[in-house]
């Protein structure tokens, strides 16, 4: 995905977002309407490794999921890789999405500022001096601004409570580039990120003043440090020193005021999670001959996890009657991640090139040590000139996972290491494929096969809020994952774009759940098609399109009503993930107006969001109601859409 394309798709609340952009490639599907998600051939979440300049990012969403957290201003290129992995890279079962910050233009300054309905941005880059360049990129979004009028209208409206609501993100993106001389550079890129969500309702109740509070904040932050030597001709070396940490912290409390009185009932919940990575690691490229490179590495990764501490509190004053002060969850789990590499790229000939390599892990936890040996390979044969076939094969390992009871991704998932009862995920993908090009077009066609083992679930009827230990929470099994994927792609000329299709199938099997019977993973979507067109009107405007057409989720419904044992109303399940939600599309189009000023370019972007206002669930729920003349209740099921048309303008100046 080059920068020229990420600027034309059309956006969301006029946000560039590389991860919406990734969802029109074949094999990568989202998680909801408007979601940044990626699920790459029948994987979760965390099995993709996200990497910005080297370091790993474990929340990627901003805004609950509907932005992600890379600000396409300070992003330089994006590689994303779903089979046929490098052993250079490992962690991760089903994707590799590497991208790499601006380094700083070492010639002259540029820079950006826009102001769009969510957001508003600046950015700058360029020479310090003669040996150091600069980037430096500002991003805060003010729905806080937007939700303060709104709550105050519903308060004049309700003329009882008083009700507060707001959220902002801010995003810091920085990065400095020094030379030394020809031989030894420096990269140093530093970026963070923060959410605050918090809302507040007061109002009278039965007697008493309710003051109802709830905050939500989640942050990324990364580091890293790399250094770059020249040895020879032949060989060069990289050096790295990587930070990486994701928390969150919630809060919610709830306080009665009686009347006229300084008694009150007050209760507060306090939940926080967190996960830091501490890296070093060593690369090395050899070049023993002109189209052969061997790539050897290592690195060691010292992780620190504080999984599920919550507490919880209550009071009463004037008349003491209890006070509670406990904290429930593990302690900080620490862990270490050994890895070592090498890697073969070589064109064995004009029509043959391989990739071959071996990856060994060594994961350090509680006592416990996981060792794997993970090989790697990959072959390209030119048929033509411009026809070739290509062969994958590549075992993968994971010791962090995530687990979620959720139906979309929420900052409170939690990250979790294996342990001694919890161990590594694993994979094993076979892929083939077939690519023709042409000066203007490219076709390709691949398929694929993965299976998983290990996976984690919650277990059957384990609640996300029990004080009951992580561990016991869940249960282990199976996946499976198959299809074909198939793009073709027009890359010069003024009309621009390309179409997607993927065919797949994604299943999962675990003893503690559905009977122990094989079902659908949720986000199982047998067809899935996106079309993206892009054409230059003139020298000024620009327009494009993206339609994208899939089978809905899976999802586990009520089926039928019942009486217990105990004479209580209970309602019967469908079999796991046994329905599917309906059919999702959705068109959304743009207009870029680019005009030439003194000192640079302004751009007017226009755009709508699911133009035709199609209600795509984001979830299903069951609800009931009761007729009171006959005593008798009725369920049925709802759906919720997040985002039916949503019109954006944004405009942007660079210089």
């Amino acid at each position: 995905m080059c920068s020229s394309d990420l600027a034309q798709l059309p956006t969301l609340l006029g946000e560039h977002d590389i991860l919406r952009a990734m969802h029109t490639m074949p094999g990568i599907g989202s998680g909801g309407d408007g979601m940044t998600g990626l699920y790459v051939r029948g994987g979760s979440p965390d099995q993709n490794l996200i990497l910005l300049d080297g370091a790993p990012v474990y929340n990627v969403n901003h805004l609950f999921g509907f932005l992600s957290v890379f600000n396409a201003e300070a992003i330089k290129s994006a590689t994303v890789l779903k089979g046929g992995f490098p052993a250079r890279y490992g962690g991760r079962l089903s994707s590799v999405l590497d991208i790499q910050m601006k380094e700083g233009n070492s010639n002259e300054t540029h820079g950006m500022a826009s102001v769009g309905l969510l957001s508003s941005q600046i950015a700058v880059e360029g020479p310090i001096n003669e040996k150091t360049s600069y980037l430096l990129s500002l991003r805060r979004a003010y729905f806080d601004l937007v939700m303060w009028p709104m709550c105050k209208l519903a308060d004049i409206r309700d003329g009882v409570g008083k009700t507060s609501a707001g959220y902002h993100f801010t995003d810091i993106n920085a990065k400095i580039n020094h030379r030394f001389n020809a031989k030894n550079q420096m990269f140093a890129s530093f970026y963070s990120g923060l959410d605050k969500f918090r809302s507040s309702n007061k109002f009278p109740s039965g007697g008493y003043d309710v003051n109802d509070k709830f905050k939500l904040n989640w942050q990324n932050q990364t580091a890293t440090l790399r250094y770059n030597r020249t040895i020879s001709n032949r060989l060069f070396m990289n050096t790295s020193l990587i930070y990486s940490r994701y928390k969150y912290y919630t809060r919610s409390s709830v306080r009665y005021d009686y009347f006229k009185s300084d008694s009150y009932k007050y209760s507060s919940a306090k939940g926080a999670s967190a996960l830091q990575d501490m890296a070093a690691k060593v690369d090395l490229d050899w070049y023993p001959a002109e189209k052969h490179i061997v790539k050897i590495g290592t690195s060691i990764t010292r992780h620190q996890f504080s999984p599920e501490q919550s507490s919880y509190e209550s009071a009463y004053s004037k008349y003491v009657t209890a006070v509670a002060d406990t904290t429930y969850g593990t302690e900080k789990i620490k862990s270490s991640d050994f890895s070592a590499y090498i890697e073969d790229d070589w064109s064995m000939s004009k029509h043959l090139k391989a990739n071959i390599g071996v990856r060994c892990t060594l994961f350090s936890v509680e006592g416990r040590n996981y060792t794997d040996i993970e090989p790697r390979a990959s072959l390209c044969y030119l048929l033509t000139d411009n026809m070739s076939i290509k062969a994958a094969y590549s075992k993968m390992t994971q010791y962090v996972h995530l687990v979620s009871n959720s139906s979309v991704g929420m900052p409170t998932d939690q990250w979790l290491p294996s342990t001694k009862k919890t161990k590594p995920e694993t994979s094993n993908q076979l892929s083939l494929g077939f690519q023709y090009n042409t000066p203007d077009c490219e076709f390709t066609a691949e398929g694929f096969y993965k299976t998983m083992d290990n996976l984690i679930e919650y277990a059957e009827g384990a609640s996300y809020s029990s004080y009951q230990n992580w561990e016991e929470k869940l249960t282990s099994g199976q996946g499976k994952a198959y299809g074909l994927e198939f793009m073709a792609k027009k890359s010069n000329g003024r009309t621009t774009g390309w179409v997607s299709y993927t065919l797949s199938w994604s299943n999962r099997k675990f003893a503690g759940l559905n009977n122990g019977e094989r079902f659908p993973f949720k986000y199982d979507r047998r067809h899935d098609i996106s079309i993206v067109a892009m054409h230059k009107l003139s020298k000024k405007w620009e327009v494009s399109a993206n339609w994208n057409i899939s089978n809905g989720n899976h999802i586990t419904i009520p089926i039928a009503r019942y009486t217990d044992i105990d004479g209580d109303a209970a309602i019967a399940y469908s079999k796991r993930n046994e329905y599917r939600m309906p059919l999702y599309h959705r068109l959304d189009i743009s207009a870029n107006l680019n005009r030439q000023k003194r000192r640079g370019i302004a751009t007017w972007s226009f755009g709508v969001y699911n133009v035709y206002a199609r209600q795509n669930p984001l979830y299903i729920y069951a609800d009931s109601e009761t007729n009171e003349y006959l005593g008798e209740s009725r369920y049925f099921l709802k759906k919720v859409s997040a985002l039916t048309i949503v019109p954006t303008v944004s405009y942007i100046f660079r210089f």
